[in-house]
């Protein structure tokens, strides 16, 4: 469950402050062209109005936490998207002479309020009781402002709360074919790669299939068949999960996609298309650097790598509202009843709204995943006792895993840049004769030698890699696990091919089944078709 909250600006808004020079005081706190009321800040005003009211006391503990108990309720960052700001100037009075005080002349620069509303929501870790649920109503009932300057007028609102349940979309069908396997995060996650510190556990912000395997493993008789097939023998290929939304399935972005430097990262810049056509130039002893229109005054822009996570199938990068959890506990000695002396425990979590992979299904594993799927809420990380990593399954959903028509429109884009560049040379110098194969992977890859990747006929024309190793914490034996040196997903590999479209597509459909590289059962190796980007806007995810 969660709860959408809705706040409606009654007069101006003044949320945060800082004093410049002059007098003059800017009251605002906004980023990438939205204005944010802060979890903190409406926590705060909810608290006060359930420690204040002494019908609420009894659910303030449960909601909201304490010292040592984490409460139901997350609060995250509202947004409000393409504010509109007023000024207004005002003076301080000296309450003894009861005239304008010296040098007191200031400005404050409020949001504007006709028909505007924050939105969000709040995560609720577990079930809401009906009590809770009408306590929470009524303190959002009793808040009528917020933000600086109250007295003044400012800050009057009105929250709206709508309790959510979500729904899940479990086949009871399962036929051969690729699917989108999204998992609802119920709690914060803890996924440590090693101990720093001896008290701070710090997550990655992913779940490897290896981790997911585990998870899974536990429901099962380990003497059993099943338990064989799907363990042992690797029968089923458990996805790495990465934050998606809800219905979508992403990954982390390609490292061929950058974007402006210093600035708020809107604008995305494909390098694909233009280094091709550099290595193009290059294979003739020429040199030509393809360079983006939007450059002004000849000046170069300098780019970084883009953050966010992309659909391949849409070939669009999304911001996602993925909050970090910090969280510090003690542990309690069983007999004393008190702190144990020199245990305590810092956890830096990452809480995602959901997580996504790609899960492969055929003729052989179809009953196997079907035995996966039947168990709809899992644990997984560390500190599974203490409440981390609760996942529930969301959806399991088929998607179209024939690769030729978005093999069709990539080679489109190569063709159509290519019969451009010729254009503007007046000649017909250069020529794509055959298939162009690009590729992102959509897990990481275990492999020494991925010029051979697709085997026979494949030719390597261009990588664009980084790799990572990826390891675990056991905090049963307090050792390290396994040590992989990993090709990070979204690492994209440009390959040729002089067989026709129809034709490699089979054969990297079988690619995917099988997986590239080691350790495939456990995830790796996963990867789908890069249709290379001119440039989009990042889109947000609500």
């Amino acid at each position: 469950m969660k709860i959408k909250i809705s706040i409606k600006l009654l007069s101006p808004l003044l949320i945060g402050s800082s004093k410049e020079s002059y007098g003059i005081a800017k009251s605002q706190l906004a980023y990438n062209n939205m204005a944010l009321i802060t979890g903190s800040e409406l926590k705060g005003n909810l608290r006060y109005i359930f420690k204040t009211i002494p019908a609420l006391n009894k659910f303030e503990v449960p909601l909201f936490g304490d010292s040592n108990n984490a409460g139901k309720l997350l609060f995250e960052t509202l947004q409000l998207e393409n504010p509109s700001y007023i000024e207004r100037m005002g003076v301080s009075i000296d309450r003894n002479l009861k005239v304008s005080a010296n040098e007191k002349l200031f400005t404050v620069r409020a949001l504007n309020h006709p028909d505007r509303s924050f939105e969000g929501y709040i995560k609720v870790n577990g079930k809401l009781s009906e009590s809770e649920k009408s306590s929470l109503v009524t303190a959002a009932n009793l808040i009528d402002k917020i933000g600086s300057m109250k007295s003044r007028g400012f800050g009057k609102v009105k929250i709206d709360l709508d309790f959510v349940e979500d729904q899940n979309t479990i086949p009871e069908n399962i036929e051969e074919g690729i699917y989108e396997m999204i998992f609802k995060v119920k709690s914060p996650i803890i996924l440590t790669a090693e101990m720093a510190k001896t008290y701070l556990y710090t997550s990655r912000t992913f779940v490897s299939g290896e981790t997911l395997k585990g998870s899974y493993a536990e429901f099962f008789d380990k003497n059993s068949d099943i338990f064989k097939q799907i363990f042992n023998h690797g029968r089923v290929h458990f996805p790495f999960l990465y934050p998606s939304s809800n219905n979508r399935s992403l990954i982390p972005s390609p490292q061929t996609l950058f974007t402006q430097k210093h600035s708020n990262g809107e604008m995305i810049y494909d390098i694909t298309l233009g280094k091709y056509i550099e290595r193009l130039f290059a294979e003739k002893g020429l040199k030509y650097i393809l360079t983006d229109k939007t450059i002004k005054d000849g000046k170069e822009i300098r780019l970084e790598p883009a953050k966010g996570y992309f659909d391949p199938d849409k070939s669009t990068l999304y911001s996602l509202n993925s909050q970090k959890f910090f969280s510090t506990q003690i542990e309690i000695d069983p007999f004393t009843k008190t702190a144990k002396s020199g245990i305590l425990r810092s956890y830096d979590a990452f809480y995602p709204d959901y997580l996504g992979g790609y899960l492969k299904v055929n003729s052989q594993n179809k009953d196997l995943v079907k035995e996966i799927i039947g168990h709809k809420e899992i644990q997984i990380g560390n500190s599974r006792t203490r409440g981390f990593g609760h996942l529930e399954l969301h959806s399991v959903q088929k998607i179209n895993d024939d690769f030729s028509s978005s093999l069709k429109i990539a080679n489109d884009a190569f063709k159509e840049i290519v019969d451009k560049i010729n254009q503007m040379n007046g000649t017909k110098d250069f020529e794509i004769k055959n298939t162009i194969v690009p590729v992102v992977l959509t897990s990481d890859l275990i492999e020494k030698d991925f010029e051979n990747l697709f085997g026979e006929g494949f030719n390597l024309k261009m990588a664009f890699t980084r790799r990572q190793n990826i390891s675990g914490y056991s905090t049963y034996s307090k050792s390290n696990k396994t040590l992989y040196n990993s090709i990070v997903a979204g690492s994209v590999f440009l390959f040729e091919n002089d067989k026709d479209l129809n034709s490699v597509s089979q054969i990297l459909s079988q690619k995917r089944y099988k997986g590239l590289g080691y350790l495939t059962e456990s995830g790796f190796g996963d990867f789908s078709i890069y249709i290379p980007l001119k440039g989009v806007q990042r889109r947000r995810l609500q």
